[in-house]
């Protein structure tokens, strides 16, 4: 080592000593740290000296040791008290739990408990590079005000370091830092049981430039303790990660902790992960920055409120309960790109509606282009009036591949009839099932896509496309929309009225094959069409192939047309193919298209 670096490390180790310390060796390579005779005759003193080990042990104590502060200058040292595990070390002239003299270092604490003689701020590494600090064997770390893991030194960075906290040892303070300025490529493991135990807030990083530091908490009873206060992962910097598995828990004991991924506008591709029956149960979430991510697979949520802010943040769980209070993909018109996705048959969301006339609306406002996804088997079910993108644009609400969400007893109400706010919203049914009392579509170029989905009404309301809200008479609602596709695309509102209205439009998107076998996509109790709505057809795929006769909507007992008149509904429907028609009965409506029959032969 060079005399640079020892003085770096030696400024660092008596900021808060005398020039007088003294640097007192144990002789042994193992033995009784509590003998005299093992440090020459004399025990290091409490005042400014050094109790220093240079050798790799073990070393036990027979006494509490109380020492002003500890260094460490072997490559590779034990220290064992799980003989006396109620040994304990008492540090009286420090902030340093431990001064490592070099780089590449490893240091194993088993039992007892270390601290100082008085509550105050405790440094692990600083400045220290690639050095290993375990506590382990019910090893506690007592009296830490703020718990520094690492703190620059100077323009000495820490990065490469790692801290070890196992096999039921554990870590409390009051404030917890992961990183001070800049630090990276650092490691806090917390595995077989386990624990750091935080009172207040929790920071991972506060420095724009510190990057790829990592957390792992890993087996049962792991576990990290959050106060009432935050757990900023991610705070300024990018690329950090919270790994959470195989049972491992991030909790907040008093239910008052909110945890915050990319706390600043900053912050970016940090990574909150939980895996294999892991649990994440706090207060509140907030993903913030960009590009930042909260991942869950095969383990439990209870979040209380989700908030997004930012740009392209991710929440997704998979085949994991979600229990969440309220959210909300974005509070600003720069909050865009946003994803919440529950996906998995294991999943289930919980997320209280509200009964009220307000209703609750998780696109927030002011918004655009974020995306709330239920997936792949995954359900929510809820009784109250979800009222969706009230004042956000192009949005997406997505029930995809077998997932379902059913509201059988309350509103759905997509868009608002501010045309200004409310734009390009889309509702996609892929798949997946819909099922509300009765389901209102408005503002401006908002719709419904039904691909092989299914969506039911239980209401005689059922589906108003075009619906306008009689309290803004000054605004309009246009061009809304229900798109069905697919050979098997589901509509039923058997006992509900399905409302074309302010100039909505019916569309379908005729597969080449036709709809499967008896299929008929739109069943409804009525039809009620208004002048200037329309039918629209896409069929160029089924005419060029197939042919034939098609029905598309069926009505149990009638359709009302613009001024009595049923051939209003078909002359509404424009741009056909030549030789295809639209068939308006009293309770039905049919595509009719040149047969093709016999065989086609196709010359390449």
């Amino acid at each position: 080592m060079g005399n640079s670096k020892w003085s770096l490390l030696i400024a660092a180790a008596v900021s808060v000593e005398s020039a007088a310390a003294a640097y007192i060796s144990y002789k042994n390579a193992t033995g009784d740290l509590a003998d005299p005779s093992g440090w020459g005759g004399n025990l290091p003193s409490v005042s400014d000296d050094y109790a220093c080990i240079d050798k790799s042990g073990p070393y036990t104590a027979s006494d509490d040791l109380d020492w002003g502060c500890f260094c460490d200058y072997a490559v590779s040292a034990v220290i064992d008290f799980t003989a006396t595990p109620e040994r304990t070390v008492r540090l009286h002239h420090t902030d340093r739990l431990v001064t490592f003299m070099g780089d590449g270092q490893k240091l194993i604490l088993k039992g007892g408990a270390w601290g100082f003689d008085s509550l105050k701020d405790m440094v692990v590494f600083s400045g220290d590079n690639s050095n290993t600090l375990v506590l382990s064997n019910s090893c506690n770390i007592v009296n830490a005000k703020t718990f520094i893991l690492n703190q620059q030194n100077g323009t000495a960075c820490p990065n490469g370091n790692t801290l070890v906290i196992a096999d039921g040892a554990g870590v409390s303070s009051v404030w917890a830092r992961f990183g001070s300025s800049l630090c990276y490529d650092n490691r806090l493991e917390i595995l077989s049981g386990g624990s750091l135990t935080i009172g207040s807030w929790f920071w991972l990083d506060n420095n724009a430039s510190s990057r790829d530091n990592v957390i792992i908490v890993d087996g049962d009873g792991s576990k990290i303790n959050l106060g009432n206060d935050e757990f900023r992962m991610g705070n300024q910097g990018y690329d950090n990660e919270l790994l959470v598995r195989n049972g491992g828990a991030v909790v907040s004991p008093n239910g008052g902790a909110v945890m915050t991924i990319g706390a600043n506008d900053g912050a970016h591709d940090n990574r909150a992960r939980f895996e294999s029956s892991s649990v994440l149960s706090v207060n509140a979430v907030n993903l913030k920055g960009f590009e930042n991510t909260l991942s869950a697979d095969a383990s439990r949520f209870s979040v209380g409120s989700v908030s997004f802010g930012g740009r392209d943040n991710s929440f997704a769980a998979t085949n994991t309960p979600v229990e969440c209070t309220s959210l909300s993909l974005a509070s600003a018109s720069s909050h865009t790109g946003n994803n919440f996705i529950i996906n998995g048959g294991s999943s289930v969301f919980a997320l209280p509606v509200s009964s009220s006339p307000e209703g609750t609306d998780i696109y927030g406002k002011q918004g655009y282009g974020n995306t709330f996804s239920i997936e792949n088997g995954a359900s929510w079910s809820f009784a109250g009036n979800l009222r969706l993108m009230q004042d956000s644009s192009n949005n997406v609400f997505r029930v995809a591949g077998g997932a379902s969400v059913s509201n059988p007893d309350g509103e759905l109400t997509f868009g608002y009839s501010n045309p200004t706010n409310c734009t390009g919203n889309k509702v996609e049914i892929t798949g997946g099932a819909l099922t509300a009392k009765k389901i209102l579509v408005q503002g401006t170029d908002n719709g419904i896509v039904v691909s092989n989905g299914t969506v039911r009404t239980s209401d005689s309301w059922g589906i108003c496309l075009g619906y306008k809200y009689a309290a803004l008479p000054a605004y309009d609602t246009t061009n809304c929309y229900l798109q069905v596709q697919g050979d098997a695309p589901r509509v039923e509102l058997v006992d509900g009225n399905f409302r074309v209205t302010n100039g909505a439009r019916l569309r379908f998107d005729i597969p080449e094959c036709g709809y499967a076998e008896n299929h008929v996509p739109v069943k409804v109790g009525w039809l009620t069409f208004s002048a200037g709505s329309k039918i629209e057809i896409e069929c160029s795929r089924f005419v060029e192939k197939t042919g034939g006769k098609i029905q598309l909507l069926w009505v149990a007992n009638s359709i009302i047309a613009p001024e009595g008149e049923l051939q209003a509904i078909a002359d509404s429907c424009s741009g056909l193919p030549d030789g295809c028609s639209l068939i308006v009965k009293s309770r039905e409506i049919w595509l009719k298209t040149p047969s093709r029959k016999g065989l086609k032969v196709y010359v390449r």
